[in-house]
C-alpha cells in the first residue's frame, strides 16, 4: 500500500527559536559585560580611595612638618627680636658692684625690677663705706635717685638697703659704650 499524502509536510519553523537563542544569547553577553564594568569600575574605586587615603596622609604629614617650620621660623624671630631688646642685667649688676668702695663687703641681695627699680642690700665694715657707696651709686650716670632705706648696725657690720631708680634706656646706652 502506498501512502499518498496530499497535504504538504509542515515544516518546523526553527526562526522563533533561533530569535529567542540569540536574544538570551545577546542578553547574556550584556549582562557579562554589565557585570564585568560593574566590577572594574569597583576595582578602580577602592584603588582610587586607598590613593586618596595615602595622600590625605602624606598632606596631614606636609601640613604637619609646615606648622613646625613656622613655629621655629617664629620662635627664631622672637629669640632674636628678645636678644636685641634684652635689658643688660648682668652687665648692670657687675657695674653697680664695681661701684662698691670696699673689698670686705658682701652683696646680700640684689634685687631689679621691670620699672626700672634695684634694690641692693650690702654688708659692710664701717660707716665710711656706707657714705662713700652712696655717693658713687649718685654719680652713675643711669642713677636717677638713690635712696638708702635702711642701715642696720649690729657690732662690727652695717647692713644697708639702697634702692635705686635707673634710666633704663640710659642704661643700655652707657653700658654699652663701656664693652
Amino acid at each position: 500500500m502506498v501512502n499518498i499524502n496530499f497535504f504538504e509536510k509542515k515544516k518546523n519553523n526553527f526562526t522563533p527559536f533561533l530569535i529567542i537563542f540569540i536574544a538570551l544569547l545577546l542578553f547574556g553577553l550584556l549582562g557579562g559585560y554589565f557585570w564585568w564594568l560593574t566590577d572594574s569600575i569597583k576595582t578602580e574605586t577602592s584603588r582610587n580611595i586607598e590613593m586618596i587615603n595615602n595622600q590625605a596622609n602624606e598632606i596631614s604629614e606636609l601640613q604637619r612638618v609646615n606648622l613646625i617650620g613656622e613655629q621655629v621660623s617664629t620662635l627664631v624671630n622672637q629669640r632674636d627680636t628678645l636678644k636685641q631688646n634684652q635689658f643688660p642685667v648682668d652687665t648692670l649688676y657687675h657695674d653697680l658692684l664695681s661701684q662698691i668702695p670696699s673689698n670686705t663687703a658682701t652683696v646680700e641681695r640684689f634685687f631689679f625690677t621691670i620699672d626700672g627699680n634695684v634694690q641692693l642690700e650690702i654688708t659692710f665694715d664701717n660707716d665710711q663705706h656706707v657714705v662713700n657707696m652712696h655717693r658713687n651709686l649718685v654719680n652713675l650716670p643711669y642713677v636717677t635717685s638713690v635712696t638708702l632705706e635702711t642701715i642696720e648696725v649690729n657690732e662690727t657690720v652695717y647692713v644697708t638697703q639702697f634702692t635705686l631708680m635707673i634710666d633704663r634706656a640710659q642704661v643700655s646706652e652707657v653700658l654699652s659704650d663701656e664693652n
